[in-house]
């Protein structure tokens, strides 16, 4: 009888062992996945966001990377020349996570890898999103001179990027 509950034992650890489900990659489960077919990366500049970043129209585009079409929308700010884009890649965010630089964060429950370059006249602060097992959503903040001025370069960058790719995924999800 000891036998047989041993037994039993050893196969419900072996079962339950190999029935658990082991994160693919280095994110969380995603709360969603999003099609970047049919999402549109205009989206995720809201009205609160264009006047707060002092940003007008949209700049739809599409271009073709090695992995695919892309489609990409971006803004800028002519006073402070900040840009910003949002774009759809045919690439998972995994991938990107093995760059040198990459830092794995989390944007809204959504697995990212940021990736931040410091140039000489400015920071760009870059956030691909893990939407999906093939695709990622890049975003993308690049600070000419404001965030410098406030003495914290790269930080400045990468929040307006987290906070435009909160924007995208607020919308996303919803359509």
């Amino acid at each position: 009888m000891v036998r047989l509950v041993v037994v039993l034992l050893f196969v419900c650890g072996v079962v339950v062992g190999c029935g658990a489900a082991e994160p693919e990659g280095p994110f969380p489960p995603r709360p969603a996945e999003i099609d970047v077919a049919n999402v549109d990366p205009c989206v995720a500049m809201t009205p609160e966001l264009r006047q707060q970043w002092g940003v007008e129209g949209d700049e739809p585009s599409t271009v073709t990377l090695a992995d695919g079409p892309s489609r990409v929308c971006g803004w800028g700010n002519y006073e402070t020349i900040d840009n910003y884009a949002v774009q759809t890649i045919q690439t998972p965010a995994a991938k990107i996570a093995t760059a040198s630089g990459a830092v794995i964060t989390a944007v809204d429950g959504f697995g990212a890898v940021r990736m931040v370059e410091r140039r000489g006249s400015s920071d760009l602060c870059e956030l691909y999103l893990d939407i999906a097992d093939a695709a990622s959503v890049r975003v993308q903040v690049d600070d000419f001179g404001g965030a410098r001025q406030s003495g914290r370069p790269s930080d400045a960058a990468c929040d307006r990027a987290e906070t435009l790719a909160r924007a995208f995924l607020s919308t996303a999800r919803e359509d």
